[in-house]
């Protein structure tokens, strides 16, 4: 399974559409994009074991200075490539207290 193919599973599995995957693998840089996806996804499964845990931390507005409001998985989407390594940068963070 390539990392495009993962990333676009772990998205079904966020409940994301298959315009918004298509969207996210159509950009130049989805492979690294891709990476930092199954990493985030790994870190969430580390800090929240319940999936439903997962899901509601990415749909919920965040009071990260970083999020700056928004829901994680809309900056996660929104297809800048900076925006998600800083995503996965913050919620890999959070695995360090």
């Amino acid at each position: 399974m390539t990392v495009q193919q993962k990333a676009s599973e772990i998205f079904k599995s966020w409940g994301v559409s298959d315009s918004q995957i298509i969207r996210f693998l159509e950009n130049q840089t989805s492979h690294q994009q891709s990476e930092h996806v199954v990493a985030i996804d790994e870190c969430l499964e580390l800090l929240y074991r319940e999936p439903k845990q997962r899901l509601s931390f990415l749909t919920t507005a965040s009071k990260s200075v970083f999020f700056k409001g928004r829901k994680p998985l809309d900056v996660i989407l929104s297809g800048e490539a900076e925006h998600v390594a800083e995503a996965h940068r913050i919620i890999r963070s959070m695995l360090c207290i």
